[in-house]
């Protein structure tokens, strides 16, 4: 075991004992939140998860964290925390506190002596029905025709991807075999994609954990919320048997401009999913989990305040991203004059939020300051040539337009 553990060093993540992530081509990744930052450290097409755990990538990582020392792939959540926002590494040690003391069965090469994953990240697919304007062929197989037109690839990996739909097996029972012993030592599945509820895998998972009644497994859910059943099989009464469901909708914008950033989306569809969650599974959990970017920057307050007045979703029933890649999307691209107008607009509503709903705004409220220390940490306006011209050509390819769709930002639109 390495000498001195450093578990609160500010670097510490409890994720690398109990956790690994996998992209929809077969990468591994300590965390859903490190892809991108450095290489991945196993490749499923060629290993196993029981190799991938004990792999050089991830023996280094937990020594680097038991030392107290940065890791590269951990620098968006230093990122984030330099700007004040809450980190999916803070995140992660809140929810999985509890098996800290798996570091301290940690060898002096950093690796494990058991194998035993607590929460389960798989990207089965990047099957989609959506083609967001953040998004990529990487992360939605109806991205793959258009970025072909635009020569644009997934901007966070910088890399083309091989085939339209990316698995991360090509043996689907392996895969299954791997994962399935792990499902009695569950506290947690994280479902992404692509879109989850789109994949026949999911439905393998969560039929598997409800045979074995393991309900008290927490499911956890990144989705566009457009579609609630896939070939017969309706997932509502599937979560009404699970004592913690929490459904993070992916909803960027309200009508004509979320249809906009999430195309395929048909928002009154979305509105009507909901409803009927609440009344199939009403102990489930919804919450809105916009993307916070250029494009949405100031509507997102007339989002989150029409789904409140609406009643279907509660205060605090929120999560905001915050979008880091694309760069020329960021918010920090905003001009002055754009940043002061969101500013303005976030004080009118957190004060609002407040006088209404009182300690219950607490956590929208620091979401919404925290947006605006992270508006303010950079100025990157150089990029501003870059977002128009992206989208000028998105715009011509779909037949739609920024500055119709957005008019409140329409002095952002190219002349």
């Amino acid at each position: 075991m390495p000498g001195e553990i450093k578990k609160d060093a500010g670097v510490f993540c409890v994720l690398p004992w109990t956790h690994m992530a996998v992209q929809p081509d077969g990468q591994v990744f300590p965390c859903c939140a490190s892809f991108g930052t450095t290489g991945p450290v196993g490749d499923l097409r060629r290993q196993e998860l029981k190799e991938i755990w004990n792999s050089p990538g991830m023996r280094q990582l937990r020594l680097n964290m038991l030392a107290g020392k940065p890791s590269p792939s951990c620098r968006d959540c230093y990122e984030r925390e330099r700007s004040g926002l809450f980190s999916p590494r803070q995140s992660a040690n809140k929810d999985y506190g509890a098996h800290r003391m798996r570091a301290d069965q940690t060898n002096p090469d950093g690796s494990l002596d058991s194998f035993r994953l607590a929460y389960l990240d798989i990207r089965f697919s990047n099957e989609c029905n959506f083609r967001c304007r953040i998004c990529g062929p990487w992360f939605s197989t109806s991205w793959y025709a258009e970025s072909r037109k635009t020569a644009e690839w997934d901007e966070r990996t910088r890399q083309k991807p091989f085939r339209e739909v990316l698995r991360p097996s090509g043996d689907a029972e392996s895969l299954w075999r791997q994962i399935e012993p792990h499902l009695d030592g569950l506290d947690e599945v994280y479902f992404a994609g692509g879109e989850p509820l789109i994949m026949k895998e999911h439905y393998r998972v969560v039929e598997a954990l409800a045979e074995r009644g393991l309900f008290h497994v927490r499911l956890r859910y990144s989705t566009n919320f457009s579609v609630t059943s896939l070939g017969g099989k309706d997932v509502l009464p599937l979560w009404a048997k699970f004592k913690d469901v929490l459904v993070a909708a992916s909803l960027d914008g309200s009508g004509p401009r979320g249809e906009y950033l999430r195309k395929g989306q048909n928002w009154e569809q979305t509105l009507e999913n909901r409803r009927r969650m609440m009344r199939t599974c009403p102990n489930a959990r919804f919450m809105l989990s916009p993307t916070l970017c250029l494009f949405n920057a100031l509507h997102l307050p007339d989002l989150q305040w029409d789904l409140l007045e609406q009643g279907l979703v509660e205060p605090e029933g929120w999560h905001m991203n915050m979008l880091l890649h694309p760069d020329e999307y960021r918010i920090q691209v905003l001009p002055g004059d754009f940043k002061a107008a969101v500013e303005r607009k976030y004080r009118e509503h957190t004060a609002r939020l407040s006088r209404r709903w009182g300690a219950r705004a607490e956590w929208p409220v620091r979401t919404f300051n925290d947006a605006l220390n992270f508006m303010a940490a950079e100025d990157l306006s150089a990029l501003l040539p870059r977002f128009r011209e992206q989208t000028r050509r998105l715009d011509e390819l779909r037949g739609e337009s920024f500055r119709d769709t957005f008019p409140e930002l329409a002095g952002l639109a190219a002349d």
